[in-house]
């Protein structure tokens, strides 16, 4: 797979194909941009990888041009732990948009590797972009923080059924989200609406909390500043029953 190099000093690397059809569906309706002709030049080199290569160097240039990737750039650079802690941060395309997220790979010793999942589609809209792109590096950025003290292993105990299970990393997704999102909000950088749209998921996944006691709760994780995994573990688990039956 062909990869766009960044400036060393990132630990980030973007799939080709991916910057090719965001810059190709940025310039959709421009087909008189250069970017066009140049690509239709690229077709007559007879060697497969010496065209792929330069279709690679085309679409890296206009990606940066087009000022695609600067959403990237700010979300990046808004945790400087990335830059320390990771082995490389790799962007691919998401084949929906439920797919839109972010993964870390722990390699045995030291590597630590990161996956954005985005839809070319995305880049369309840099604001709405940048709001994802925050959350989601977020979610690494957690995970990388020893603060934190984020455990890779699934929130829950041998014991638990199948359906505690399944309840218990619902509610856990949720709150996690809910505290990204309160942190962000904080620092004024969260999108229009997230309180809300957090809240809404936070009562769902914890339907046994009732009344004033479940907006107090969310009022209380969205605001924390300094979350910590083994807490939202403690809450997800109970003592709401983490069997009780999720609407």
């Amino acid at each position: 797979m062909q990869v766009l190099e960044p400036p060393p000093t990132l630990p980030l690397q973007i799939d080709a194909r991916l910057a090719e059809q965001a810059v190709e569906l940025s310039l959709f309706h421009n087909l008189g941009h250069p970017y066009w002709a140049r690509r239709e030049e690229i077709y007559s080199v007879p060697d497969p990888e010496e065209r792929d290569r330069r279709f690679a160097e085309l679409a890296q240039e206009a990606f940066e041009a087009l000022s695609l990737r600067e959403p990237i750039d700010k979300a990046l650079a808004e945790h400087p732990i990335l830059a320390e802690k990771l082995s490389r941060l790799l962007i691919v395309p998401a084949r929906a948009q439920r797919d839109e997220g972010a993964e870390l790979f722990v390699e045995p010793g030291v590597a630590r590797n990161a996956v954005l999942r985005l839809r070319p589609e995305t880049f369309l809209e840099p604001d709405k972009l940048l709001g994802i792109l925050r959350h989601e590096v977020f979610h690494i950025a957690d995970m990388l923080e020893p603060a934190f003290g984020y455990d890779p292993s699934p929130p829950q105990t041998a014991s638990d059924k199948p359906s505690t299970q399944a309840v218990v990393v619902e509610r856990y997704g949720a709150l996690w989200d809910a505290v990204i999102d309160g942190r962000l909000a904080s620092a004024g950088k969260a999108p229009a609406g997230a309180r809300e749209l957090r809240r809404r998921q936070f009562l769902r996944a914890f339907s046994s909390l009732l009344g004033t006691a479940a907006e107090e709760e969310f009022a209380r994780w969205f605001e924390e500043p300094q979350p910590r995994h083994e807490a939202m573990v403690a809450f997800a688990r109970g003592p709401q029953k983490p069997d009780a039956a999720v609407p």
